[in-house]
């Protein structure tokens, strides 16, 4: 389970970035649009679009690993979680607000570092029917802040 203080870091608007890889180990990496935790903190759905990220979600489906990284980019903040029980899910009627809500916050976080709210609303512009979600349980997370303590896993109370 996530703690409450990483479930708050989550829920803020965040630069969220996917690996995995195949049977040939070859890296395949797409853009998060958001995330979605379940109410226990159990559980992570991250919503992508569908265009940019077919080889990684034929990686998901093939053997299940993904790492997930979230950026705060104002502070470079990074928490990054492994699994490999990664499964696409089906998208709920509730989703589109928290991806709203995501891109909105987004928007806040990154326009002082010289973006316009254009150009970062372009860039995480999808059509609804290009939206896809995957879903999974954290096995493994880590800090990737920049910085001595980069790389270190954190005990969240996930299996090892």
């Amino acid at each position: 389970m996530i703690d409450a203080a990483h479930i708050a870091f989550l829920r803020l608007g965040l630069a969220v970035s996917l690996a995995s890889c195949g049977a040939g180990r070859e890296v395949n990496l797409a853009r998060g649009i958001a995330c979605r935790l379940s109410a226990d903190g159990a559980r992570v759905v991250v919503f992508l679009p569908l265009r940019s990220s077919a080889a990684l979600l034929a990686d998901v489906a093939g053997n299940g690993r993904l790492a997930a990284l979230f950026t705060q980019p104002s502070t470079h903040r990074s928490l990054q979680f492994k699994t490999d029980d990664a499964r696409r899910c089906a998208i709920e009627s509730g989703d589109a607000a928290i991806i709203a809500a995501n891109v909105d916050a987004f928007v806040l976080e990154v326009m002082p570092l010289g973006f316009t709210e254009a150009m970062i609303r372009h860039f995480f512009a999808y059509e609804p029917q290009d939206l896809t979600a995957l879903a999974f349980t954290p096995q493994t997370a880590f800090d990737q802040t920049p910085g001595p303590q980069a790389g270190q896993a954190l005990g969240l109370g996930l299996a090892p």
